[in-house]
């Protein structure tokens, strides 16, 4: 059977992980072997996390779970962004590159709005045509069952070990799956589709990046035009240059093509 990993962002919701997972475990003829999530630098989503890694050891024990922590607290910026940007495609890369998955599936489930979004830029760059959300019909309803073990949650970030996930997650699992695997019928999984850049067209973005002299490939006007006007190159009478935001987009394209 062919391989899938799923990439996100966490927060302080665990259960779009869950969800997901449960949903993508066997999914379009594919087994569900990783899951990557990115989190912030706050003690209550790495506990989050953690809480993740426990659910997921006790019932997807071959479904392996990673973790990276962001070097910031939140995405509050163009900068930090950036970095996600960069850090999400170095992800996508790896899975595909050095763990040998067949299939990437990006979540837009968790994290802030522009993560989502950032999200569905890479998956157009790399080609990824499905991003996923998970969405509960009474959100207020499920928010308010899970407040009341907010501090039980909390206490995942204790644990030091794979072990001490699984044995704090058992002793209290009636209530621990009642969080992260609400019934089917409670939740709404969204399939988004995305229409992918032609290769083509990357090529002659990241030769933009780097420089094109138009005297020596022709480009047309509307195309410098709208990459200039998306903020990631400007041009004068002889070439093309990158801006700030550009320099990071041609470290991606280097993880694409």
């Amino acid at each position: 059977m062919r391989r899938s990993c799923l990439i996100g962002m966490l927060g302080q919701s665990p259960a779009i992980v869950t969800e997901l997972v449960r949903y993508l475990y066997d999914y379009d003829g594919c087994r569900l072997t990783d899951v990557t999530m990115m989190i912030t630098d706050d003690e209550d989503v790495k506990a989050s996390s953690k809480f993740v890694k426990a659910s997921l050891l006790v019932h997807y024990p071959r479904c392996h779970y990673h973790e990276y922590v962001l070097d910031f607290e939140d995405v509050l910026s163009e900068e930090s962004n950036l970095k996600f940007m960069e850090l999400s495609a170095k992800l996508i890369y790896e899975a595909r590159k050095v763990h040998g998955v067949e299939r990437v599936y990006l979540s837009v489930a968790g994290g802030r709005k522009i993560t989502g979004v950032s999200l569905g830029v890479l998956a157009s760059l790399f080609g990824i045509q499905t991003i996923f959300h998970v969405i509960e019909k009474d959100i207020r309803r499920y928010n308010e069952f899970q407040e009341r073990y907010m501090s039980d949650i909390k206490g995942f970030g204790e644990c030091k070990s794979d072990e001490e996930l699984k044995a704090r997650y058992r002793e209290n699992q009636e209530v621990y799956d009642r969080i992260m695997f609400p019934p089917a019928e409670d939740v709404v999984y969204l399939r988004i589709p995305v229409v992918p850049f032609p290769r083509e067209e990357l090529g002659l973005i990241k030769r933009m990046l780097s420089g094109i002299y138009l005297d020596e490939e022709y480009v047309s006007p509307d195309k410098l035009k709208a990459y200039r006007d998306a903020g990631i190159i400007y041009y004068d009478r002889r070439r093309t240059y990158a801006t700030e935001t550009g320099e990071v987009w041609r470290r991606i394209l280097e993880y694409v093509i």
